[in-house]
């Protein structure tokens, strides 16, 4: 199913506007229902955010299940490895240093 260029953009304004308060909601907290905006798009915005060099602000949804969010790296982390929770970690500070406010913790480290 094709996402539409509309609901890309109210999503990426979504999780904009978090990574601009330094948030880090749970997907089902995230207005869009029980499981967040849905694979398709974020994949979508991930690969946009990152091919234009900006933090991939997809990190700032996270699962109540492990805390973590539900891909990390285009690979499932139910329960995420290692390396995912460092690749969350990383990515997590780079959203902070661009867009948080000042003093913001990063939930994955």
């Amino acid at each position: 199913m094709a996402v539409s260029p509309a609901h890309k953009t109210k999503v990426r304004a979504a999780l904009m506007q978090f990574a601009k308060q330094g948030r880090f909601p749970y997907y089902s907290e995230c207005g869009f229902g029980l499981y967040g905006p849905g694979k398709e798009v974020l994949d979508l915005i991930s690969r946009e955010e990152t091919r234009n060099g900006r933090p991939d602000i997809t990190f700032v949804l996270r699962s109540k299940t492990t805390g973590y969010p539900s891909q990390i790296g285009f690979k499932p982390a139910k329960p995420p490895s290692e390396t995912q929770k460092a690749e969350a970690g990383a990515e997590a500070q780079r959203i902070i240093k661009a867009y948080a406010p000042p003093g913001t913790s990063n939930p994955y480290s």
